[in-house]
């Protein structure tokens, strides 16, 4: 039988008690799946892969999920609500920390699990619905 190499992400899915929708956009997300403006315009979908808030920006997943000050705003507040003390980075830093922060035991492990999940689903939520309301 031929051995299967295994993403180290795989922690973030099994297990998460976020709701499947989410769960299915953190896994397009890890699968650098997510449509986002640079990769529709990479595609030949739209010409335009300007942030819709900053034009001068181009919307990447990084700049999408945590660099923009709003969601950075957001996120920075989710957690602080759970008691995290932490700087949201770029999106492969950023997995990679809540990859390893998510792979101890504990409820504080599975709840930001939890909110990591559902903050990035409800984020792409309403970029998806900004991105509607301009076609």
């Amino acid at each position: 039988m031929e051995k299967i190499d295994r993403v180290p992400w795989r922690f973030l899915l099994n297990h998460n008690t976020a709701r499947p929708r989410a769960v299915v956009n953190l896994w397009l997300m890890c699968h650098g799946r997510i449509a986002t403006k640079d990769r529709l315009k990479r595609f030949g979908i739209i010409n335009d892969s300007h942030y819709s808030l900053y034009n001068e920006i181009e919307e990447s997943i990084t700049h999408l999920f945590f660099e923009c000050k709003i969601t950075k705003s957001n996120w920075d507040q989710v957690l602080k609500w759970i008691e995290v003390t932490h700087e949201p980075k770029a999106w492969d830093e950023e997995l990679n920390w809540t990859i390893q922060e998510t792979e101890k035991k504990g409820w504080k492990a599975s709840l930001l699990k939890l909110a990591f999940t559902e903050t990035l689903y409800e984020v792409w939520i309403i970029e998806m619905m900004k991105f509607s309301r301009t076609m």
